[in-house]
């Protein structure tokens, strides 16, 4: 299924973007 890539991707970019701050 392609939801499952996509959320395995979104996680992926999530995690970075949480860690950078809202600048």
């Amino acid at each position: 299924m392609i939801l499952l890539r996509a959320a395995e991707i979104f996680r992926l970019i999530e995690k970075p973007l949480t860690r950078q701050p809202t600048s």
